[in-house]
């Protein structure tokens, strides 16, 4: 399975030209982050919330809504605030609302939430994973953030991005 991601994000890394191929990106790193996280098991929908306006979840709908996440179907919404941001497994929070980061942040304290941001560094604000672009896209991922909501993180994810812990 490693292979196949690391595959996929190569290839997509070597065709990535514009902003709207990196959000793609994020997009699909979004739904393949899902599997290298253990989330405790609950009924419904798997959730993912945006904060705000975002590519992403336009892209995420169209690309991988139909798929699932630990045999759960995928729910991706749009919100409007910070107090909206419960009862999700994964939380975005693109570039555009990166203030809102500790809020967001002390909302979900924790709960088992994957919080993943547009900010380089927002891992040392309390986010589980940070987007990074350096001429290609890149994740920073702290063990420490995703285990204090009570997630485990597969080694596998911690190698295919930048440990910042």
């Amino acid at each position: 399975m490693k292979k196949i991601f690391t595959t996929i994000i190569i290839s997509c890394l070597i065709v990535s030209t514009c902003r709207s191929q990196d959000e793609k990106f994020k997009a699909l790193y979004l739904y393949n982050i899902t599997k290298f996280i253990e989330w405790p098991a609950q009924a419904g929908p798997f959730i993912i919330k945006v904060l705000g306006e975002s590519p992403v979840s336009t892209i995420y709908k169209a690309e991988f809504g139909q798929r699932t996440v630990n045999a759960q179907s995928v729910e991706i919404i749009n919100s409007g605030s910070v107090s909206e941001l419960n009862n999700a497994q994964i939380i975005y929070i693109p570039a555009t609302q990166s203030s809102h980061i500790p809020a967001a942040i002390a909302k979900v304290a924790g709960k088992p939430v994957l919080v993943i941001t547009d900010l380089p560094g927002a891992t040392s604000k309390g986010a589980s994973i940070s987007f990074v672009s350096n001429g290609k896209l890149n994740i920073q991922i702290s063990r420490k953030n995703i285990e204090s909501h009570g997630l485990k993180v597969n080694t596998q994810l911690i190698e295919l991005g930048i440990d910042v812990d």
